[in-house]
């Protein structure tokens, strides 16, 4: 099994892996990208293309290809290997999955088969015929309702337990795919889904991990005759109640806040236009799928979360929102687009031209939809209007309420030209001079600080790394990634023994006729000295150095001389001690050796300075 794990790993190139999750920039011998694992605006995750491995420098996370994807999708080692496997074209032939793969594999199945028995019921049973027929009301045309698999959950008790426990699956199965529910009396079971439109929920490889179901409309649940397709079920009347969309529980492959409804059938899109519209709800998602926005998704349910926009980050870095404008709908964009600029993305709102929702506004006329999708509105203008509009502008204290709500907004941007634009509008919205906001907004600042060094707890000092050994990683950094070479530095200029070590490897393997290659370089090399060296070979070195040669050797010869002038300096702090000592000793022979030496070193640091 392990030579097949190596094979799938030398078959495996991890630059084209990781690059279809997120996009990643040359970089020297290396390549890097904002950290799918962490948020963060400046890029610290690392990947070498030679070693085949990647490390973010922000969050710690590294490893390999099978590390990389265990930790992305969340999923175990044999499922990781069994995708890169099928991915690389290489046929496992010992492959024995976990008690969790097999658990995982059989959940998928339930789903699938369930959502192919709800298609069925939607498209070819006459107890499915009232929900067709409300779907096509709603403008959804046949290819739409096949394309994204929706079915109907017939109104009856046991319609799917009885199914699925038929085609040889357990009510343990059954239960742990949240499809059916205990009765709560210690005995029975009956659906969770019943008298509903039935959404399948797809992750981004395709599977079905969940469902979402819709009542139909305000009417009662359905009641039709006994199903020929459950085996002759009785039918038991359900009667009215329920949320109106009631979704599937927490499973081994199901979280609400790491799935996005519709992203798998929109990726592809996503990637092409570089943008994502999210919007609310299900029908919103088809319906503009219709309209020809096809770039888009929806959380099920919950306020969009962090996981969602890694999620998203995989694909573009353009978010479109377009929640609805009502209190909660404002809430929800704000903390939205608060965590998505933490995350190095850009959000716009979209505002629909007619209709409350896009679902409304895309069926009313899909041109108006696609042109409310290309004018949406900078973040910072959507606060301004969305402020104004909701406190307005005839009273005092309507404007103090516009003020207090975007001035703590504009502190946040970094962008000192985008602020004073934003502060310069605001101003002339509120009739005041824009020095007034400034000066508000130094208030806000001071008082918010004050607040945090009250408030915040000391932590313990970050492990700082000596001057020296600093200087002495990013020297063999700059080896090992480039092409520079030094005949002024020495081996004895590192004071650390394994970067010595490694230096004098380098300087021997730099003489091989095809050049320095770092897998030669690590053959044979003790674990922690490989580990050592990936480190080196991931550390980011500045565009700008990479990009000039000139710049770069300058940056070289410069470090070169500050690690050899702390080396003297080093060297003649321990000589004036031992000056003094030879001094109280009166050994003059060793006195007159050591002022030699301090005198010799003296001249030698003159060069360095």
């Amino acid at each position: 099994m392990d030579s097949q794990i190596e094979e799938v790993k030398s078959k495996t190139d991890i630059v084209s892996l990781i690059s279809e999750y997120i996009p990643l920039k040359k970089a020297g011998r290396n390549y890097k990208a904002n950290c799918p694992f962490h948020s963060e605006k400046t890029p610290s995750f690392m990947v070498s293309q030679e070693r085949g491995i990647y490390k973010c420098f922000g969050c710690g996370e590294g490893g390999d290809i099978y590390n990389f994807l265990m930790k992305l999708e969340g999923i175990e080692f044999g499922e990781a290997l069994k995708q890169l496997a099928k991915r690389a074209g290489v046929a496992l032939k010992e492959y024995h999955p976990s008690p969790i793969e097999e658990q995982k594999e059989r959940v998928f199945l339930i789903n699938k088969t369930t959502a192919q028995l709800y298609s069925r019921v939607l498209l070819e049973h006459p107890s499915g015929a009232k929900a067709l027929g409300y779907l096509k009301e709603r403008g959804l045309t046949l290819n739409s309702i096949k394309k994204f698999q929706l079915g109907y959950a017939p109104d009856q008790w046991e319609f799917v337990a009885k199914y699925l426990t038929k085609k040889g699956f357990s009510l343990q199965d059954l239960l742990a795919t949240g499809l059916i529910v205990s009765s709560g009396r210690g005995e029975g079971f009956y659906d969770r889904f019943r008298g509903r439109i039935i959404f399948p929920v797809h992750d981004v490889r395709g599977e079905v991990v969940g469902f979402s179901g819709r009542v139909l409309g305000s009417e009662e649940p359905t009641r039709e005759p006994e199903s020929d397709l459950a085996g002759g079920l009785a039918h038991r009347s359900l009667g009215e109640g329920g949320p109106k969309y009631l979704n599937s529980p927490e499973t081994i492959v199901f979280d609400k806040g790491r799935t996005l409804y519709g992203l798998y059938f929109a990726k592809e899109e996503i990637k092409k236009v570089n943008q994502v519209v999210l919007v609310e709800g299900n029908l919103d998602v088809i319906s503009s799928c219709q309209a020809g926005v096809k770039n888009v998704a929806a959380p099920l349910g919950t306020a969009l979360t962090f996981p969602q926009l890694q999620l998203l980050n995989r694909y573009t870095s353009n978010i479109g929102l377009c929640f609805d404008l009502d209190s909660a709908g404002y809430a929800a964009s704000k903390r939205a687009i608060e965590m998505a600029e933490n995350t190095g993305l850009n959000i716009s709102i979209i505002q629909p031209k007619v209709g409350k929702d896009p679902d409304e506004c895309a069926r009313k006329s899909p041109k108006i939809w696609q042109e409310s999708v290309r004018e949406s509105i900078p973040i910072y203008d959507y606060y301004l209007s969305s402020a104004v509009s909701r406190h307005g502008l005839e009273t005092l204290e309507g404007k103090r309420k516009i003020s207090a709500e975007v001035l703590p907004l504009l502190k946040k941007l970094d962008d000192e030209i985008a602020r004073s634009h934003y502060l310069q509008r605001l101003a002339s919205l509120l009739g005041v001079e824009e020095s007034a906001l400034v000066k508000v907004l130094g208030k806000r600042a001071e008082t918010s600080k004050s607040a945090s060094s009250i408030n915040t707890y000391p932590s313990k000092p970050p492990v700082r790394l000596d001057r020296g050994e600093v200087l002495e990683r990013y020297l063999l950094s700059l080896l090992l990634q480039t092409k520079i070479r030094s005949q002024e530095l020495m081996a004895t200029d590192f004071l650390n023994e394994k970067l010595r070590v490694l230096y004098e490897r380098h300087q021997l393997f730099c003489q091989d006729k095809e050049g320095f290659k770092v897998k030669k370089y690590v053959l044979d090399l003790p674990g922690e000295l490989v580990s050592l060296v990936d480190e080196l070979l991931l550390t980011e070195i500045e565009d700008y150095l990479l990009e000039d040669e000139e710049r770069l050797e300058k940056e070289f010869r410069a470090c070169v001389n500050e690690l050899k002038s702390l080396n003297l300096r080093r060297r003649l702090k321990k000589l004036a001690l031992e000056v003094k000592q030879a001094e109280i000793l009166n050994d003059m022979v060793k006195l007159e050796l050591l002022r030699k030496e301090f005198r010799d070193l003296t001249l030698q640091l003159k060069k360095y300075n």
